[in-house]
């Protein structure tokens, strides 16, 4: 039961919410969008779908910054010649710091997200030390 407080402020809430059917469609929607994207990765007739994105598909440039867990780093996908901003997160100080959920929080959320206003993700990649995010520049 909603408190009155709540009616006050959102008094047709019920308006505006969207259905799980429609959240799992708008989520199929952006999924089919980038992998669409992703798909010109496919080289000499091989299924592009099947084709892994790794970091040998990147050229990595200058370094953008550093924080406390990890580096961003300038990097351009060789297929598009699309830049990205690449996360770099060193595995084993995440594990660590005990802060694996919370890098997982971050890719799920950034999955979700769709707005103007917000970095997108584009891809992960992981190797034995590091996690990299692949996030669409603003250069």
């Amino acid at each position: 039961m909603k408190s009155d407080r709540t009616q006050t402020i959102f008094p047709n809430v019920e308006e505006y919410s969207t259905t799980e059917k429609q959240k799992r469609d708008y989520g199929w929607q952006k999924h089919k969008q980038k992998r669409s994207e992703m798909s010109k990765v496919g080289e000499n007739g091989t299924d592009p779908q099947r084709t892994p994105i790794t970091k040998d598909n990147f050229i990595f440039e200058d370094e953008l910054g550093h924080g406390a867990y990890s580096r961003v780093v300038l990097t351009t996908f060789k297929t598009t010649g699309k830049k990205y901003a690449t996360k770099i997160i060193q595995k084993a100080l995440i594990i660590q710091e005990k802060k694996v959920k919370t890098v997982q929080m971050e890719k799920q959320v950034l999955n979700m997200m769709d707005h103007d206003n917000i970095i997108k993700l584009f891809c992960t990649y992981q190797d034995k030390e590091n996690l990299c995010m692949f996030y669409n520049s603003v250069h």
